[in-house]
């Protein structure tokens, strides 16, 4: 199996490919000793997460819960009838009527989805290739028969993938095959070393990733909530908390948001407000936030893990700044945000804001979540992700 063959099957099951075509080998299959890495980017328009694939392949997005790939559409395509099965299976956005064209705007394309590969996705602006739709990262196969296990095993590296997602303008890295992961720093850092592990736990009527929570703090202060709030119905594929990459902000349930949102402007009441920014609704003046090196100066967010630890949303991971006078709670009411990135209504879905500047590990072996808080603490971020470490 030559090199670059051998990369390329293994940036499908990824969902973010890895960087480029090598050069080809001698035929003979060798497996890699390291892990395998790619870049990550993040889009400012769309707050997507991309990696580059040279050779003309363009970006491709990274999506934990999604079937396939969204990679951004070429100039000319061909299109699709809407009734194709393709785009059914395909585009989970997909409506009966299609109105939308490769430009994204409504009528003038005689009814037909945009994308000779299978659809076009109105809500990111992007086409889904279907040759990617079988396994990626998400969470729908764990069994031996899983592709990904398969690679894994033939590379020789660990049943694990590792996100560590950049902020807008600087460089993430995706890796496959596990640690270490090395940290450019003032000494380097082995961010495993810092690493802690809930349970992931599997909805059977989706292909996303939950972990458990058993309940929300702000200044470690439990929130009241409704009896089995953020509990996942396994039978009914309902509820509980899901990660997301393609969902910007941590997204709850309106009987979930509005008593945290709420414990949250009561621990910051002396700070000066500053109008309401959709989608957020709880609001700063960023004079009134006091710059530390996690971010701006705020209350925490605890969400309170299966097994007795915390995963602390602080700082730059709780705010978002929306302007140059204004930072806003950085999460957002389920029911008044656009459509969810994960079906069947999650309680909350985990988004890439919080994620950011932090390692997160999904260790399919043994079926856990690894995180290890924000990196900004001890003087480092995804940006200084030291890639000497693995084959790229």
């Amino acid at each position: 199996m030559s090199s670059s063959y051998k990369i390329a099957l293994v940036l499908s099951l990824l969902a973010a490919p890895l960087l480029c075509a090598l050069a080809a080998g001698d035929g003979q299959h060798r497996p890699p000793s390291k892990p395998i890495l790619t870049r990550l980017a993040k889009d400012p328009s769309t707050s997507l997460y991309t990696a580059s694939v040279k050779n003309g392949g363009g970006q491709l997005v990274l999506d934990l819960a999604g079937p396939l790939v969204w990679s951004t559409c070429p100039g000319k395509h061909r299109t699709i009838p809407c009734g194709a099965g393709v785009c059914a299976v395909a585009n989970r956005n997909h409506r009966p009527n299609c109105p939308y064209t490769a430009a994204g705007s409504n009528g003038g394309d005689g009814g037909r989805c945009a994308c000779s590969a299978t659809a076009y996705n109105p809500a990111s602006g992007q086409c889904g290739y279907g040759d990617l739709t079988t396994v990626q990262l998400s969470a729908n196969a764990t069994d031996g028969k899983n592709p990904l296990f398969q690679v894994a095993g033939q590379l020789k590296v660990e049943k694990k993938f590792a996100l560590c997602l950049p902020t807008a303008g600087d460089v993430g890295a995706a890796i496959f095959g596990g640690g270490p992961f090395w940290l450019q720093a003032a000494p380097p850092q082995q961010v495993s070393d810092r690493l802690r592990y809930t349970p992931l736990l599997k909805n059977p009527k989706n292909t996303a990733y939950y972990i458990g929570v058993t309940g929300v703090a702000v200044n470690s202060v439990q929130v009241p909530l409704p009896p089995g709030a953020l509990s996942l119905s396994a039978r009914q594929g309902t509820g509980g908390v899901a990660v997301s990459t393609a969902t910007p902000y941590t997204a709850l349930r309106s009987d979930i948001y509005r008593p945290v949102r709420d414990a949250f402007a009561a621990a910051t009441a002396g700070l000066a407000r500053a109008p309401a920014a959709g989608p957020f609704d709880l609001c700063y003046q960023k004079s009134a936030l006091p710059p530390t090196r996690i971010g701006p100066y705020t209350a925490s967010v605890d969400l309170m893990l299966a097994g007795g630890q915390n995963w602390t949303i602080v700082g730059a991971s709780a705010v978002v700044e929306v302007s140059q006078e204004a930072a806003c709670f950085a999460f957002v009411d389920m029911g008044a945000a656009a459509a969810p990135a994960v079906d069947h209504s999650p309680a909350v879905i985990i988004g890439g804001h919080q994620m950011e500047d932090n390692l997160v590990v999904f260790d399919l072996e043994k079926w856990q979540f690894g995180f290890s808080g924000l990196l900004l603490g001890t003087m480092t971020r995804c940006g200084n992700f030291d890639f000497s470490i693995g084959s790229q």
